[in-house]
């Protein structure tokens, strides 16, 4: 109300990324050097996420639950997926490139990662297996879904893209196709 700051944290000399968790209990920091959390609701100082990453480029909170997605671009290649009430890893997903850019959806059914110009999704329940992957010519820097995640907008270098997601199943394996519908 005053527009002074709550509370004052020191992160890491290269970060590069923020999140909030949707009950704004957690704040986490990707960085040089991993991951950093704070449970903001607590007060509490910042910690260091114990993980194989020994940088992190990039990450998402689920927006329903208290997991945590995060990946990199140096060492290693690949995403790992953390349930924070149990301290506890839920997925790791290998990647062949650096991965630039995590995303859940809006329900958080699907994960959207970006590794060597390709988006990926993930299906979030049961086990965790690659439904779609599509070639960008260009760089992404940002994904953003639309509420209903029937949509996609692509940051990239000189353009927006925006997408229709259409989703449907085939015996028991959801598919998901993207359309291009628009480029700004």
């Amino acid at each position: 109300a005053d527009g002074r700051p709550v509370q004052s944290l020191q992160g890491r000399s290269e970060s590069w990324k923020i999140a909030v968790s949707s009950d704004e209990k957690f704040l986490a920091i990707a960085s040089d050097r991993g991951v950093q959390i704070c449970n903001i609701s607590a007060g509490a100082a910042l910690q260091d996420l114990e993980s194989k990453l020994s940088s992190a480029s990039t990450l998402s909170f689920h927006p329903e639950l208290s997991m945590l997605a995060y990946g990199t671009r140096q060492h290693g290649k690949f995403v790992e997926i953390r349930n924070l009430d149990e301290s506890e890893t839920f997925a790791q997903i290998g990647h062949s490139y650096g991965v630039d850019i995590v995303s859940f959806s809006p329900d958080g059914s699907v994960l959207a990662t970006y590794s060597g110009g390709e988006l990926f999704f993930w299906l979030l329940w049961g086990p965790i297996t690659l439904d779609f992957s599509h070639r960008f010519v260009s760089q992404a820097k940002q994904i953003a879904f639309s509420r209903d995640w029937r949509f996609i907008a692509t940051v990239e270098s000189n353009a927006i893209g925006v997408w229709e997601l259409e989703s449907g199943f085939s015996d028991s394996h959801r598919n998901l196709h993207l359309r291009k519908l628009k480029e700004l």
